[in-house]
């Protein structure tokens, strides 16, 4: 298995943290210590934590599959339901 880079362990490990504890409860201090890495390797990736969480929850899209909707708009989707 190929090693993660520090940017993603660092997002890896945020993840999990932003689940268990919610963005509020999640410090960076949390990352750095769930992650491994140091507090300048953080920041060095991430000025802040608004763009750590931008950078998890991309990440995290990238890994779902598509949606089971086809329609784009509220209405439609509704409706979409409703056909099923």
């Amino acid at each position: 298995m190929a090693q993660l880079s520090k940017k993603d362990q660092i997002a890896e490990a945020a993840l999990r943290l932003f689940l268990e504890h919610g963005i509020k409860g999640t410090s960076v201090d949390m990352v750095v210590k769930t992650s491994g890495v140091s507090k300048p390797t953080v920041y060095n990736h991430f000025p802040d934590k608004a763009t750590l969480l931008i950078h998890v929850i991309q990440c995290w899209l990238e890994t779902q599959p598509n949606p089971a909707f086809k329609a784009k708009t509220l209405n439609a989707i509704q409706t979409e339901i409703m056909q099923r």
